[in-house]
């Protein structure tokens, strides 16, 4: 006997859907089964539009196929974007939205809450949604219906919700404020605001709000490390020199910016300043520049830290890095 054929798991569900398919009489086929899959859309009307379009029989194989086309786009496919999600969310940037007035929605009602607040706004939406690691997640996606009676699937928004807090982050960037305003208020919120905030990584990001709430705390931390921070020589003891200067730096880099480990890709600073000393051109003097700088790394923290140690970065420190770590921020503006 010839070994079976290898096959994927979604080519697998769908022969095991067809053959499903099948079993129904045609009269089950028009007015049971659409109903089933609980999708308005979905209906005996779309197949028969999509059998004259295509030229297609009404036998019960030609039907079959139809469905496992339209089905396999309403049933899996946000279930496999989802899966994605799950399992490489640390691959995505994530933007970061503050929601604010706060009416308590229960978390079993989220999913159906976003449909009904989106339908609400005539915009269909598939919803997968899964709890791990303290987080809530959801794989949104938008179903449109074109005017040849095909059904659209929009690329995903994916929504990470940490749990027992206001705090939601999206990706894509370019999700709109609307489609995210409808979000907060499926999610029991007024109103929220975009916040300045981006990464990959969803502990550090949540670590980094935490810390604007302790801005004032953190603030009189890093003034005691300013003061107590001196330009120390090499020490001589029994056992020789004792080179203490790195370690004394190491110790102030991690009072400066904190012993929690954060991981952030970038670092946005925009100054608007006034230009002061330029001889050559003295009409200059005094007028406004806007200056840009982005630090680009695989972790900011630990390159801000490092710069520090080695004394490339010494007191009196930019403001740009003494706000970098309580403003719950990495696009800063100055100025």
């Amino acid at each position: 006997m010839m070994p079976p054929t290898s096959k994927t798991v979604r080519e697998s569900l769908d022969d095991d859907f067809y053959r499903i398919i099948l079993r129904f009489s045609l009269n089950d086929l028009k007015n049971s089964v659409p109903p089933a899959f609980d999708d308005e859309e979905f209906t005996w009307d779309l197949i028969k539009k999509a059998l004259l379009k295509y030229n297609l029989s009404t036998k019960k194989n030609e039907i079959g196929r139809l469905f496992v086309e339209y089905t396999k786009q309403i049933r899996f496919t946000n279930a496999l974007f989802s899966t994605d999600l799950m399992l490489y969310s640390h691959k995505k940037t994530w933007y970061s939205v503050s929601m604010r007035q706060e009416n308590q929605i229960p978390d079993s009602d989220l999913a159906d809450n976003i449909k009904r607040k989106f339908l609400e706004k005539k915009i269909k939406m598939n919803i997968h949604t899964d709890v791990s690691g303290n987080v809530r997640w959801f794989a949104l996606l938008v179903c449109q219906k074109k005017r040849n009676g095909d059904i659209a699937l929009k690329r995903p928004v994916y929504i990470a919700r940490p749990l027992n807090t206001s705090y939601l982050f999206y990706s894509p960037s370019r999700t709109t404020p609307d489609f995210l305003q409808i979000l907060v208020k499926a999610f029991g919120y007024d109103t929220h605001k975009v916040l300045k905030l981006n990464g990959k990584d969803i502990p550090s990001l949540l670590s980094m709000l935490e810390r604007r709430k302790n801005a004032d705390q953190v603030r009189v931390r890093t003034s005691l490390a300013l003061k107590n921070i001196t330009d120390n020589v090499a020490v001589k003891s029994s056992r020789g020199i004792d080179f203490c200067q790195d370690k004394m730096r190491s110790d102030h880099a991690k009072e400066i910016l904190g012993n929690e480990p954060i991981q952030l890709e970038n670092l946005v600073v925009n100054v608007n300043s006034e230009w002061r000393g330029l001889r050559t051109l003295p009409e200059a003097e005094g007028e406004k520049f806007d200056i840009s700088m982005k630090i680009g790394s695989k972790n900011v923290h630990s390159s801000l830290e490092e710069l520090i140690k080695a004394g490339v970065i010494s007191p009196p420190y930019p403001v740009w890095l003494k706000e970098f770590f309580i403003s719950g921020k990495n696009v800063l503006s100055i100025g």
